[in-house]
């Protein structure tokens, strides 16, 4: 293969594997060949996905006259063609390229009226294939009869191969973005359920049924809530001028000054038992709790939260008769059963639901105090929520899975469920209800949702891969093929000069792999674990120079690479090669991202029984948005263009610095460049 055709080649695998489009990557080929070739008019077709299927215009041309071939352009765009018939069709039916040295010759070109018109008198086309099958058919024309040229078919039957391979890039990524987007409705339905349920737990909290009240340390009335209004018959304004004492019977006056000091003594949370006077003289017997919040280091207010059980008394007897009705029969059940006296203030609960979480009967006190305890501490509010919603009323059954500690220490979920009985004037006296082990359930959906972020992030990185993979992988490859062939074909013809050329586009394509192949190796090694760092004696400043002339040779930068060590001769115990990977990438990255040249500034100095090496450029930044990510596996920042990179220099960066027990930093301006800071203790010995 002459140099010109391989650079052709070259040159047009480059530009189908960097194109973001199959169009695109069409019209490249078309121009490029058109102008190699010298011929005037370049055109595609695709094949349309029906019953049956056809060719039909891509509408994708190369014209040197756009006038003088508009009429052979308008009547090549209305014309279809099925499998054998025209040229497209008879390279679609045989996959093989077609040459034809006269158009007019044959009988099987539909428009040679047109082309003859045009000037055109000399015509090939070639497939595109994709896994086997014609997805594309690329013809040429000429303005001379022209005999066939086997070489350039040959030439133009591996570019039909490459083109397959951008379709089927292509499909790959559309299929990997709709995975995406499937994944991205899934979390968007799950954000709007839970925005739903905090609407819905907000209305609750905002309009809750017990006595709430925050009074200062004065004993006024600082808050007092529409429940607390509405029970003792006064206004907002009216609480506001009250001390607590005017409301409390005075008969519980000392009980409560007991109670008050031992709170701003302990600060613990307090249950007490009182009694208030409505504004009419009406006693109301409540029972509660107070808290004591502090501001600024003293305290400040105390809080309480109040529920009226006037009418307990009066429930008492009855519940005790059927106590012992309810306990019989709660002995005979294989269910958790618990039963709650709220105005008793007592609490059974049978052997079975103890055995749910590891306990024998006599292991565990009939408590609320030891049940609340148990209850997962993020779960406690939650539960008194739903709670208080069942107890106002707004469900027909309380409801709530929470977690509990087991005997073992470890938690097991629970689905708690009961229902209230209320007196006659709405208040809850009771509450009956059940315990049930959801443990396996709620394991198995957290293992689903856990899948479901895990194939998203898996998506995601192959996305990426594949991206890599395209542009990193793909050139270099087809370039070793183009010229092993090139080598088979032209051996015994080739000038030393040629030889030099093509072993020196093969050794940077080699250079290129080791260099991807590297950093993925060095990733594998660390995810398994097996990235050791083997410290040794170093001459830090001739290792490190050394590393820079080496960097400016592989990148052929123009830049400036100016050092600042803290000393002239410095030997320290670092990993070498490790070491190696760190300085190369920096540099790399440093000279590859300042595309206009400038300078790269290094420093080296002491720190803390280790060194910090910093490495500065003047180039394009990382945006902001892209800073946290910067360390993920093939991830590469939106602004970095058509520069090539695998993605995984940082990473490889940031797991030797992390195998010496180092860190890395980094500052960036977009625009302004990059500063990178490495600190790495020396080893011992």
């Amino acid at each position: 293969m002459p140099g010109r055709q391989l650079q052709m080649l070259n040159a047009i695998a480059a530009a189908a594997n960097a194109a973001t489009s199959v169009d695109s990557a069409l019209q490249t080929t078309v121009d490029e060949l058109c102008r190699h070739l010298g011929w005037p008019v370049g055109h595609a077709y695709l094949q349309q996905e029906s019953t049956p299927p056809f060719l039909a215009s891509a509408r994708i041309w190369h014209l040197d006259d756009a006038a003088r071939f508009a009429s052979f352009r308008a009547e090549s765009e209305q014309i279809s063609f099925t499998a054998g018939v025209g040229m497209p069709g008879r390279v679609w039916q045989a996959h093989q390229p077609v040459w034809l040295g006269d158009l007019s010759a044959d009988n099987n070109f539909l428009r040679s009226a047109c082309a003859r018109e045009a000037g055109l008198h000399a015509g090939f086309a070639f497939p595109v294939l994709t896994g086997g099958q014609v997805t594309a058919v690329l013809e040429f024309f000429a303005p001379v009869r022209t005999p066939p040229d086997e070489a350039m078919l040959e030439l133009c039957s591996q570019i039909g191969a490459m083109l397959g391979r951008v379709f089927e890039r292509q499909r790959l990524e559309h299929n990997l973005s709709e995975l995406n987007r499937d994944l991205e409705r899934r979390v968007a339905q799950r954000t709007i359920e839970l925005t739903e349920s905090r609407a819905a737990l907000q209305d609750f909290l905002d309009n809750a049924n017990d006595l709430i009240q925050s009074v200062d340390m004065e004993g006024r009335y600082r808050f007092v809530n529409r429940a607390w209004c509405e029970t003792l018959g006064y206004t907002q304004e009216e609480a506001a001028a009250l001390s607590m004492f005017d409301v409390i019977d005075p008969a519980w006056h000392e009980h409560c000054q007991t109670l008050f000091k031992e709170l701003l003594k302990t600060a613990r949370p307090l249950r007490m038992e009182t009694v208030f006077r409505t504004k009419d003289g009406r006693p109301v017997q409540v029972e509660g709790n107070i808290n004591l919040r502090h501001e600024a280091g003293r305290p400040d207010v105390t809080r309480g939260v109040f529920r009226d059980i006037t009418q307990r008394k009066q429930t008492e007897q009855a519940l005790q008769v059927s106590q012992a009705r309810w306990k019989l029969a709660v002995t005979a059940s294989k269910d958790g059963i618990w039963d709650w006296d709220m105005v008793g203030r007592q609490v059974y609960v049978s052997p079975q639901a103890k055995a749910l979480i590891g306990y024998a009967d006599d292991e565990l006190r009939n408590g609320m105090d030891v049940w609340s305890e148990l209850v997962h501490p993020e779960d406690r509010p939650r539960l008194a929520r739903a709670l208080k919603r069942h107890l106002r009323r707004e469900t027909p059954v309380f409801e709530c899975e929470h977690r509990m500690r087991a005997k073992d220490g470890g938690y097991r979920w629970i689905l708690a469920r009961g229902a209230a009985l209320f007196d006659d004037r709405g208040r809850p006296q009771r509450m009956l209800g059940a315990f049930i082990d959801v443990t396996p359930r709620r394991l198995a959906e957290e293992q689903m949702i856990a899948n479901l972020a895990r194939e998203k992030e898996l998506g995601e990185m192959k996305t990426r891969f594949v991206a890599m993979a395209s542009h990193e992988l793909r050139t270099p490859l087809a370039t070793f093929s183009l010229a092993v062939d090139f080598f088979r074909q032209h051996w015994s013809r080739l000038q030393p000069v040629q030889v030099e050329e093509n072993l020196q586009t093969i050794a940077a394509g080699v250079q290129q792999l080791r260099h991807v192949l590297d950093h993925l190796l060095l990733a594998g090694q660390d995810d398994e674990g097996q990235m050791r760092c083997h410290p040794a004696p170093l001459e830090l400043t001739g290792f490190c120079r050394q590393l820079a002339d080496e960097v400016k040779a592989t990148h052929r930068a123009p830049h400036l690479i100016e050092w600042v060590f803290s000393r002239r001769e410095w030997v320290v115990r670092l990993d070498p090669r490790l070491l190696r990977h760190i300085l190369t990438n920096l540099l790399g990255n440093a000279c590859k991202y300042s595309p206009g040249g400038g300078s790269v500034r290094c420093g080296v100095a002491e720190a803390s029984g280790g060194i910090v090496l910093t490495v500065a450029d003047e180039g394009i930044g990382i945006p902001p948005e892209d800073q946290l990510r910067l360390f993920d596996f093939f991830f590469r920042a939106g602004n970095v263009g058509g520069i090539p990179g695998t993605g995984l220099g940082l990473l490889v960066v940031q797991r030797c610095v992390a195998a010496h027990g180092g860190r890395i930093e980094f500052t960036s301006t977009p625009g302004a460049g990059t500063c990178f800071t490495v600190c790495l203790p020396q080893a011992q010995g």
